[in-house]
């Protein structure tokens, strides 16, 4: 009986709905970790960037390290630091205490994220 089978009509709408939440929170969490970032020179701030299938927001410079290459999968984002030292600045050293910002950014975009995927569940019927 034709017009009963909407799985991929369903599949469409879970895939467009997943892969809105997965670069939403990616760019929350790359914005939030720039706004939390210890400014010096401003460079760690600049250096945080995003790469989603539809590209990606790294500006490099002359300090940076290279770019994270891309996954290739829709359903995947990247947030990342390009200044070499961001690490240390996140986690602190021997001499340095630590001054978290990205940790915050990402437990700060978390619940957003769970209830998006929850909403997203929830719009397909299961329970």
């Amino acid at each position: 009986m034709a017009g009963f089978n909407h799985f991929g009509t369903i599949a469409d709408a879970l895939h467009d709905g997943l892969r809105a939440a997965v670069n939403k929170a990616a760019f929350d969490i790359q914005a939030l970790a720039q706004t939390q970032a210890p400014v010096d020179t401003g460079f760690l701030r600049s250096s945080i960037y995003t790469i989603t299938d539809a590209g990606s927001t790294y500006t490099g410079g002359v300090d940076a390290l290279p770019p994270v290459a891309a996954s290739g999968d829709d359903l995947t984002a990247t947030v990342a630091v390009g200044a070499s030292y961001g690490l240390y600045v996140e986690m602190g050293t021997t001499r340095m205490p630590a001054r978290p910002y990205f940790t915050p950014a990402v437990e700060a975009v978390r619940p957003g994220f769970d209830a998006a995927l929850r909403a997203i569940v929830a719009a397909m019927g299961a329970k």
